[in-house]
């Protein structure tokens, strides 16, 4: 999974889960809240509903008042009942009350009007208010009580002490009228219910008889005037609240489903809430992961371009923040990255083109000279030195000469650079035959103390030239460029370097040789005739260009063959080899004496006239007849 994909998750799930956690702790905290808002809302709406119903009563009880002291009142004193329902009339039409009544002392009507018919949607009401007064009445003076709410009507009674037909009564319907008139008193908006002191529900504002049902059914469950608050009932919330004591109970309910309702309108208005919050995380997240993660990218986009060779990759810096500083440390890396693979690649092309020249010189040439100078300064290139020298074993190898240096200026002591076998650097070295390597000085401990003719330097690296095993000669480096010391890769190189080298000495070696044994005579170590040939025709034809005197001088051994009979041929070759010895020590260094052949020799000698060549012969006639031949303790 991409990092910008795992940073987004993460970022959105900080946002959610703390988010959720709220969310549904304020729904369940709401929806306990609506619970006691329904339930107090409820208990609101049914003491309202009584409240007004208490008041509709004293209403009553003034209206029955005002009839008793009105005109009509001095009709209660007579017995003609016209008289009575006329006066009832006449003080009906100013009266607020839904209907007015005179009940004689058999509780009796004997006058009644009635501004308001009830109207009732319920089946089981009385039908006509003649005959629910009628009823009423009845139960007034049964009751004998002032005033009262009834099943289906507030009255009221009120006598007087005077009257001798009885007393008077006032009164409200409790029909649909009066709870449509109520309901706007309820703060809820519920149903309003009144049920008589049966049980018996008297008007509704519900529609649907079975939910009447069940909103009387709930009250029903609890003893008489105990009130019920938020009792469920089926689908529906009920209370109730009893009209003083003798009169109906008020219900108002409120339907379980509506209660749901406005439940789920508030569970999808905070999950609506909830996903515009989710929306909203989701492209913050993404949007912080993007800007997280696209330094990262390019990061890594340019570090697979460095991986693919590309080492001119640059990010640009756009914080300075920990990924701005990162980004910062890449691009330093790249450079110094490209400057370390410039040297390297400058190096390299230096070694290669040292190691060029070194195979041309060890494949064209047969200087050993020119090639030991090569060497050195390949060596010198490949580990950095400053200067070196190669030094060889003199003839008796007791020592080492400077044969080729390179940067020596300043160094040596003395123009003769001759070191002992056992003293210093080199002289160890060629004792040993190991490499060494570190810190040097006239100073230094042990392998690395220089030797009074040695190169001065602070660092040295000397390694042996060893040819079929044995020492030749060794290769000395001086101090690095940079100033540091050499170390052990470094000797490790040049070792190898100086293996192969030796390879190539050797070679030399062995066609200088070849070459010198083609030429030479193997017994007596003087030129053979193949090399007179090749020099006498070069010194006849410089001779004849420049016009310049050439002598040519032949002898041999008289009687050598009795030499060979009397005394052996290896004695024989001892008188050569003892001749050659004696005529070589007496003739120029530009002379020539080769071996023409047994015991004849030829001498070639450049400048020289005929009276000159004879004064030779007859130096050497004298060196030869001077003393006999033998060595000490042979027989001459």
């Amino acid at each position: 999974m991409p990092l910008r994909v795992r940073l987004s998750i993460t970022l959105v799930a900080i946002v959610l889960v703390p988010l959720t956690v709220t969310a549904l702790v304020v729904l369940f905290m709401i929806n306990s809240q609506q619970e006691r808002s329904i339930g107090d809302q409820l208990e609101y709406g049914a003491g309202s509903l009584v409240a007004v119903l208490n008041a509709t009563s004293h209403r009553a009880d003034d209206a029955a008042g005002d009839l008793v002291t009105s005109g009509a009142g001095s009709a209660l004193t007579s017995t003609d009942r016209s008289a009575v329902q006329r006066s009832v009339g006449q003080f009906a039409q100013g009266s607020g009350a839904d209907f007015l009544a005179i009940v004689d002392a058999n509780g009796n009507v004997v006058g009644s009007a009635v501004n308001r018919d009830p109207k009732y949607s319920l089946a089981q009401r009385p039908p006509t208010a003649a005959a629910q007064i009628a009823a009423i009445a009845k139960h007034v003076e049964r009751r004998a009580t002032e005033h009262a709410i009834y099943s289906s009507v507030v009255i009221t009674r009120n006598a007087c002490a005077n009257c001798k037909i009885g007393y008077a009564v006032a009164g409200f319907w409790l029909d649909d009228q009066t709870l449509r008139e109520v309901r706007p008193t309820n703060a809820t908006q519920a149903e309003v219910t009144l049920v008589d002191s049966d049980g018996r529900p008297i008007t509704t504002t519900i529609d649907n008889p079975e939910i009447v049902g069940h909103v009387v059914a709930a009250p029903g469950k609890v003893k008489d005037g105990e009130e019920v608050k938020g009792v469920e009932s089926g689908p529906l919330l009920v209370s109730s609240n009893k009209i003083l004591d003798t009169g109906p109970t008020a219900l108002t309910s409120v339907s379980r489903a509506a209660a749901q309702a406005s439940q789920e309108k508030t569970w999808q208005g905070l999950v609506a809430i909830l996903a515009v919050f989710v929306v909203m995380a989701g492209m913050l997240g993404w949007l912080m992961a993007r800007v997280t993660t696209r330094p990262l990218a390019e990061l890594s986009e340019a570090a697979l371009a460095v991986a693919d060779g590309r080492l001119d990759t640059h990010i640009d810096i756009r914080s300075r923040d920990e990924v701005g500083k990162l980004a910062l440390a890449f691009n330093t890396m790249t450079d110094e990255l490209r400057t370390y693979i410039h040297a390297l690649q400058d190096s390299r092309d230096e070694l290669k083109r040292n190691l060029t020249r070194l195979g041309d010189t060890l494949s064209s040439t047969h200087d050993l000279k020119k090639m030991l100078a090569v060497i050195l300064e390949t060596a010198m290139v490949t580990i950095r030195a400053e200067a070196g020298a190669l030094m060889l074993f003199s003839g008796n190898r007791d020592e080492l000469y400077l044969k080729v240096g390179r940067g020596l200026d300043g160094r040596l002591a003395s123009s003769s650079v001759r070191v002992a076998v056992g003293e210093g650097v080199a002289g160890r070295v060629a004792q040993t035959g190991e490499g060494v390597h570190g810190h040097a000085g006239p100073n230094a401990q042990g392998e690395l103390r220089l030797a009074a003719t040695e190169p001065r330097a602070d660092s040295v690296i000397a390694v042996p030239l060893k040819s079929q095993g044995r020492v030749i000669g060794v290769l000395n480096l001086y101090d690095r460029v940079d100033a540091d010391e050499f170390d052990d890769n470094d000797l490790a190189t040049i070792r190898s370097f100086a293996n192969q080298a030796t390879v190539a000495i050797d070679n030399v070696l062995l066609h200088q040789e070849a070459q010198r044994l083609s030429i030479t005579d193997g017994l007596t170590g003087l030129w053979n005739y193949r090399y007179f040939q090749m020099n006498f025709d070069k010194e006849i034809e410089r001779a004849s260009r420049f016009q310049r005197p050439l002598a040519l001088l032949l002898f041999d051994l008289d009687k050598f063959k009795q030499v060979n009979d009397v005394y052996g041929h290896q004695r024989g070759d001892s008188v050569l080899i003892e001749l050659a010895t004696r005529v070589k020590g007496a003739i120029r260094e530009v002379d020539t004496l080769a071996r023409y052949g047994g015991e004849e020799f030829v001498l070639i000698l450049p400048e020289t006239d005929l009276e000159g060549a004879t004064l030779a012969a007859g130096k050497i006639c004298e060196i030869v007849r001077q003393r006999r031949f033998g060595a000490a303790g042979e027989e001459p």
